[in-house]
């Protein structure tokens, strides 16, 4: 009897066990020295290279933690945001940013990429230098 080859396999198994759409949440813990700022965060399409949804929180402590679901876009900035959003399975690139309201300029930044199969939780690194 012949093995399957692992590509086979794992395409196989895929099949049996579809991805699931699901809603990101955006995480920050301890965030310092950034109160009355605003933490805006964007969900990008890896694969597509273009926006899905957004977050926008003011910030009202310091240290900061908080929790956000990306949300569908409703208006025409970040923090006009409705529902939370049910992406389809896949990579996504999450850009999270403090900002005065109103700037187009972010004071700090933070980089992370979330694969979407059900409801996932990402953790952004603390927050430094903007790319």
């Amino acid at each position: 009897m012949r093995s399957m080859s692992s590509a086979l396999f794992f395409a196989a198994l895929a099949a049996c066990n579809p991805a699931e759409p699901g809603v990101i949440t955006v995480t920050v813990d301890g965030l310092t020295g950034a109160d009355g700022l605003a933490l805006i965060s964007e969900a990008r399409d890896a694969e597509e290279d273009r926006a899905v949804g957004y977050s926008c929180i003011p910030i009202d402590s310091d240290p900061f933690s908080e929790s956000e679901p990306i949300r569908e876009l409703i208006g025409e900035t970040p923090c006009d945001n409705g529902v939370p959003l049910l992406l389809e399975p896949g990579l996504y690139d999450i850009t999270t940013v403090t900002m005065m309201g109103g700037s187009q300029t972010p004071e700090a930044c933070a980089y992370a990429e979330v694969e979407v199969d059900g409801d996932v939780e990402v953790e952004m690194p603390a927050l430094g230098a903007c790319e």
